[in-house]
C-alpha cells in the first residue's frame, strides 16, 4: 500500500482506519522531518511533564493527572474487550481524570448520517462516581 491509498483509506472508511487515522493526519499536518525531530527531542519518562500512552501501555501503571484521547470510539459502539480496554484507561487516574475529548465522540450512526462528527451533540456525562459509605459502629 502507498501513501496515496493510506490517504484514501483513512478517508474513505475512517471507522476501519481509526487506529491509523491519528498518525496519518498528524503525518500530513506537521510533515515527516518535524515528526522525526520532535520524537528525537524526546526526553526519558522521569524527566518528562507529560507521557504520551495508549491504553495498552498503561496497563499496572497510574499518574496524578490523566487525559483520555477522543480516539476510543462512543462508549455505547464499544464491545466488551474495548470497554475493558477503556476501563484500564480511566483507572490510571491518581487525582483527576479528563473526559471531555472522549465523550465528545459520536456514536457510529450519527457520523453516518451527518458526515460530521463535529454537528453532533456529545453524549450525556457519565455519572459521578459513588461515594463510598460510611462505616458502620460496631454492633455491641
Amino acid at each position: 500500500m502507498n501513501w496515496g491509498q493510506v490517504l484514501a483509506w483513512v478517508e474513505d472508511d475512517p471507522d476501519d482506519a481509526a487506529e491509523v487515522g491519528t498518525m496519518v493526519r498528524l503525518v500530513e499536518a506537521r510533515g515527516v522531518p518535524a515528526l522525526v525531530a520532535a520524537l528525537r527531542s524526546c526526553v526519558s519518562e522521569k524527566k518528562a511533564d507529560t507521557t504520551v500512552s495508549t491504553a495498552h501501555k498503561a496497563k499496572g501503571r497510574e499518574w496524578s493527572r490523566v487525559k483520555i484521547a477522543g480516539d476510543f470510539l462512543h462508549r455505547a459502539d464499544m464491545m466488551t474487550e474495548e470497554l475493558r480496554l477503556a476501563y484500564v484507561a480511566v483507572t490510571r487516574a491518581r487525582q483527576e481524570l479528563d473526559l471531555t475529548a472522549w465523550l465528545a465522540t459520536p456514536r457510529r450512526g450519527d457520523r453516518a448520517r451527518t458526515g460530521h462528527p463535529e454537528a453532533t451533540p456529545p453524549p450525556p456525562p457519565l455519572p459521578e462516581p459513588r461515594q463510598p459509605r460510611p462505616k458502620r459502629p460496631p454492633i455491641v
